[in-house]
């Protein structure tokens, strides 16, 4: 974070030697530096941008999916909606509002399709374990 400030500190000094047209007194020594550094920070943010993008894709069509199949059950206007906004460039999704849809949209699914814990111990002993009234479909 130091050398952040740093360099905006440089930065800023040739910018203002730039616009008084004293050329003369830029650093191109730290020009070059900074200019490395920039460009270094450049490939990063890029490879976290397109980390990014995929996360919040894969978050989509969870939520898409979800969605999906909870309108199988109970059709709600709102669903549509969500699936509409959520049809556009993942570039112009909030990743905040994304995590906070993807809680609300599971949580609506898990209450439509509630899951079996029968086995967490094990299973019945007079029953049949092909009994498929046993097991979660």
């Amino acid at each position: 974070m130091k050398e952040q400030n740093k360099n905006k500190s440089i930065v800023s000094t040739i910018i203002k030697s730039l616009e008084d047209e004293s050329i003369e007194l830029i650093d191109f020594d730290n020009l070059r530096t900074v200019l490395g550094d920039m460009r270094k920070t450049c490939d990063a943010h890029e490879k976290i941008s397109a980390e990014l993008a995929f996360i919040k894709g894969e978050y989509r069509n969870r939520i898409a999916g979800m969605l999906k199949a909870v309108m199988t059950c109970r059709h709600n206007e709102g669903d549509m909606q969500i699936l509409s906004d959520l049809s556009g460039d993942v570039k112009d999704i909030d990743a905040g509002e994304l995590v906070k849809l993807y809680g609300r949209v599971a949580a609506r699914f898990r209450d439509s399709f509630p899951a079996s814990f029968r086995y967490m111990t094990y299973p019945d002993r007079f029953g049949s374990q092909k009994d498929w009234s046993q097991h979660k479909i």
